[in-house]
């Protein structure tokens, strides 16, 4: 039987614009997050957030041996970011990534997820189904009316 722990939030945004105004308002917060995704959708205000940065910040040069241990430590670092984070943020396109399914699955540990994908009015079908492949038990769809908010004036 699995034990469960700690609950992640997956969010994810149709645009970069989206990605950039959470991650903004995340930074305000005390709220520990991570980005996956590509190098160029994020903000570069927003690029020390991104998996890639921190894992590569939390190995120092004194680790440095062959290329495949390298690569070990590099993913090693990675599983543990996330597993550490609260939330995981990313465009819906690159919403799966195999080290957040390893990193959320520990031998007899899963952890919680819930996922909430803001635009989804601006997603096909499909993209709102890649966040279900990391198990995820619920899904939240937040639909928002760019029209109808700039002309609430």
């Amino acid at each position: 039987m699995k034990h469960f722990y700690k609950t992640k939030v997956l969010l994810c945004t149709r645009t970069t614009q989206a990605l950039t105004e959470i991650g903004f308002k995340l930074c305000e917060g005390t709220i520990n997050f991570v980005i996956i995704g590509k190098h160029t959708d994020t903000h570069q205000q927003l690029r020390k957030y991104e998996l890639d940065n921190l894992a590569a910040k939390t190995l120092s040069e004194d680790n440095l041996g062959d290329e495949e241990s390298n690569g070990r430590l590099l993913e090693n670092a990675k599983i543990d970011i996330i597993r550490n984070c609260d939330k995981i943020i990313s465009l819906i396109q690159n919403a799966y990534d195999d080290l957040v399914a390893k990193a959320c699955t520990d031998g007899d540990c899963i952890a919680q997820m819930c996922c909430i994908i803001c635009e989804a009015n601006l997603c096909t079908e499909p993209e709102i189904l890649i966040p279900l492949l990391h198990g995820i038990s619920k899904l939240i769809l937040i639909i928002i009316d760019h029209y109808f908010i700039e002309h609430m004036n």
